[in-house]
C-alpha cells in the first residue's frame, strides 16, 4: 500500500500546529486501496437544546489519526490505526482485533451548522458537538482537528 498519504504539512488546519495522520483529500484512494472490509463504528446521535452530539466508538486509536469533514450535510469520520495487525512470527488461536480503518459518513439533520464544530477523543470515544442553525445550511467543505 502507498505511504504517500502520510503526513503532509500542507493539510495541516492550523498553520504551524496539528497536523492531520492523513491527507484529507486521499480518504477515497485509501479506502479504495484497503484490503480488508470496514466495519462501520457504533454511533449515539443526541438532540440537545443548541445542537447535537455524536459519540462514535473508536477503541485504540490516538487523536491524531483521525480526519472529519463535513461536506454540506455529510459528516465523514475516518481514522487509520497503523499499530493494528498480525505480529509476524506470532500464532494466533483467535484474532478478532482488526479495526485498522475507522470510516463512517453520518447525514446530519437540515439544522445542523458544519462551520464551527468541537470535537474531543477520551477512552475510546470521539464526541463531536455541532450547533443547531436557523439560517440555510452552508455549502462549505469543512475539516477539523481532534483535540
Amino acid at each position: 500500500m502507498k505511504t504517500d498519504h502520510l503526513r503532509n504539512e500542507e493539510q495541516a488546519a492550523y498553520p504551524g500546529g496539528f497536523v492531520p495522520a492523513v491527507n484529507a483529500g486521499s480518504i477515497t484512494e485509501i479506502l479504495q486501496s484497503v484490503d480488508t472490509e470496514t466495519i462501520p463504528p457504533r454511533v449515539n446521535i443526541t438532540e440537545l437544546k443548541d445542537g447535537y452530539k455524536i459519540d462514535l466508538e473508536a477503541p485504540g486509536l490516538k487523536k491524531e489519526n483521525f480526519i472529519i469533514q463535513a461536506n454540506k450535510q455529510i459528516l465523514t469520520i475516518f481514522a487509520e490505526n497503523k499499530n493494528q495487525g498480525l505480529a509476524a512470527g506470532t500464532s494466533y488461536r483467535l484474532h478478532e482485533f482488526n479495526n485498522r480503518y475507522l470510516y463512517r459518513d453520518i447525514v446530519l439533520p437540515p439544522d445542523v451548522s458544519t462551520l464551527f464544530f468541537h470535537i474531543q477523543y477520551d477512552a475510546g470515544i470521539l464526541t463531536i458537538h455541532l450547533c443547531k442553525t436557523t439560517g440555510v445550511p452552508e455549502d462549505a467543505q469543512t475539516t477539523a482537528c481532534v483535540y
